[in-house]
């Protein structure tokens, strides 16, 4: 049968193959197996044997019942390439998943290792078609080398205003800013723009009254994307931070800005906003959106409610409008850096 999910980006899962065993930290609040486990003695149910390592040969066949095109979740409830699958299963769902090339399959293990192997000795150097989808899941960056071996994670401590660091976010083909600088703000509103590289603008803001009792949070999630409205349009760079920001500590306190409200931990706040992210980039990357998500999201920690929000794009705009000093000129215009 087709089974139906609440899973965003999958329209149903199919299981040859249920149970499995944890190899990481990364299993440990396993969904698949706080499931079936439930069922576990209970006769007749599927999960009677809970998350022991099962194989459905029975169930092999089922996509080519499926008619109409969808995205098939390939054991949502195991892992394909668990070591105690013998090859020659493996293959038999492969052969179904290539047979039924109407469908788009995804694929997903934590046993990268092995999957290479398996499709190394299948397709050789080649990538196979292109409508299965062989990926690797990774909870955090100490997992990388799942994916590649030779990839690393770079950790550098910089401004991002300043020009050597600007300079390397040239080559980027996606930015996550997650900064309070208005100045910060400035150079990635500017490397969108400039460089035609999409980002994400992503933050959190609380407001209290005078008795210190919050009135509003919320977490915002903006699209920017080259030529689409940036943050000068939409007023979230402002000229009078930046200029404060461009002072000395000494030129603040002569110029009497005043003592600024502290604002309170927003760490929570932050994590929803990237998480949402992340889930974005993921289902833009992946196809999986009909339509381009340009509207700013905000989401209320008071009521939860998400509110989506139109940017704001003026026509005659220097820095994202076609006919602007900024737009797409790569090299030929500066960024807005300070030195080193």
């Amino acid at each position: 049968m087709a089974n139906k999910t609440t899973i965003e980006w999958t329209d149903t899962t199919w299981n040859p193959v249920t149970g499995c065993t944890k190899i990481s930290a990364g299993c440990d609040n396993c969904y698949a197996e706080r499931f079936s486990e439930r069922f576990r003695g209970t006769p007749g149910h599927a999960f009677e044997s809970g998350f022991d390592l099962m194989l459905r040969p029975e169930r092999v066949d089922q996509p080519f019942h499926w008619r109409k095109p969808r995205m098939v979740f390939v054991n949502s409830m195991s892992d394909l390439f668990h070591k105690d699958i013998p090859d020659a299963y493996i293959s038999r769902v492969c052969d179904t998943m290539e047979q039924a090339k109407w469908h788009t399959f995804q694929v997903l293990t934590k046993r990268s290792s092995l999957m290479r192997n398996f499709l190394k000795s299948r397709y050789g150097e080649g990538s196979g078609p292109t409508h299965i989808w062989f990926g690797v899941s990774v909870e955090d960056g100490g997992k990388l080398s799942r994916i590649r071996q030779s990839a690393h994670i770079e950790h550098f401590n910089a401004d991002v205003a300043k020009a050597s660091v600007a300079d390397r976010l040239k080559a980027c083909d996606y930015i996550f800013l997650a900064a309070d600088s208005m100045r910060a703000r400035l150079v990635v509103n500017a490397l969108v723009h400039q460089y035609l590289i999409p980002a994400v603008q992503l933050g959190s803001k609380v407001r209290a009254d005078e008795q210190g009792q919050v009135i509003d949070a919320f977490s915002a999630i903006r699209p920017l994307r080259p030529g689409a409205g940036c943050l000068w349009c939409n007023q979230l760079i402002d000229p009078n931070l930046l200029a404060k920001e461009a002072k000395t500590d000494a030129e603040r306190k002569a110029q009497a800005y005043g003592v600024e409200e502290p604002n309170p931990s927003v760490i929570s706040l932050n994590a929803v906003s990237a998480g949402h992210a992340v889930n974005d980039f993921l289902m833009d990357y992946l196809g999986l959106r009909a339509d381009r998500q340009l509207h700013y999201q905000h989401i209320n920690a008071l009521t939860g409610k998400l509110q989506l929000v139109e940017p704001r794009q003026d026509a005659d705009c220097p820095e994202c409008s076609k006919g602007g000093t900024r737009f797409a000129r790569g090299d030929g215009a500066d960024l807005p850096c300070t030195e080193g």
